[in-house]
């Protein structure tokens, strides 16, 4: 009885140890789960803060369509400034020619006045010849 008495205390004893490792293992269990919560929790800010840089991104992308479009406008425009060029010559050429033209015409204009001028003149003294041979004729 002795002996069975020293089995059964030896079984509680180890049924003990058993329920301590087993109460050890819950304990690491739960600090596990505890750290596994943790690290939830870190994914979960860490998914917030990935939306947030892909809403970021987004935006960036936007803008950079944005500055595409922009710099297709600005390029399209800078393969017409030869074009324009070409147009600012040939109306420069025509305005050089114009006001040649005109200094042309103005010098023209002196000289016919010139011209008008003398044929007044000349006009002027037939006039008085013809005015003083009338009066001739009338004394006579």
């Amino acid at each position: 009885m002795v002996d069975d008495r020293k089995m059964l205390e030896t079984i509680l004893e180890k049924v003990t140890d058993t329920g301590k490792r087993m109460s050890h293992m819950e304990a690491k269990f739960e600090g596990l789960e505890t750290k596994v919560t943790g690290i939830e929790a870190k994914v979960e800010g860490l998914e917030t803060k990935v939306t947030g840089i892909e809403t970021k991104v987004k935006g960036l992308e936007t803008k950079v369509e944005g500055m595409d479009i922009t710099l297709a406008e600005v390029k399209e425009k800078a393969d017409r400034i030869p074009d324009i060029e070409r147009k600012t010559d040939v109306i420069t050429k025509e305005l050089v020619s114009v006001r040649e033209d005109m200094t042309t015409v103005k010098g023209k204009t002196h000289e016919i006045e010139g011209e008008q001028t003398y044929q007044y003149t000349k006009w002027g003294e037939h006039d008085r010849r013809i005015s003083k041979l009338e009066r001739k004729i009338d004394v006579l």
